[in-house]
């Protein structure tokens, strides 16, 4: 790749990153604890449930895209492996 791509791509990422962060962490979070609301058993239940959706969710997508953008290389690998080893296709 080009160098100035992969500093507008890693820009990119820093930008995203802090930005989600704070929006995460900060500004959806904040609002509800300076309120000091006690807020009902269905909502809590239902801010629980949306945040192990979330948790999931970004375990699979961060776990699934690296190996899935790699495959290519592993198909590749293996069948060198399997080359070497004298195993028939």
């Amino acid at each position: 790749e080009e160098p100035h791509k992969i500093r507008a791509a890693f820009r990119l990422a820093c930008v995203s990153s802090f930005v989600l962060t704070f929006i995460m962490d900060f500004l959806i979070p904040m609002p509800m604890f300076f309120s000091h609301y006690v807020f009902s058993k269905g909502f809590f239940t239902a801010w629980v449930v949306i945040s192990f959706i979330w948790v999931f969710c970004s375990s699979f997508v961060s776990t699934a895209l690296p190996i899935w953008e790699v495959r290519g290389f592993f198909a590749e690998f293996f069948r060198e492996v399997a080359g070497d080893l004298g195993v028939k296709r």
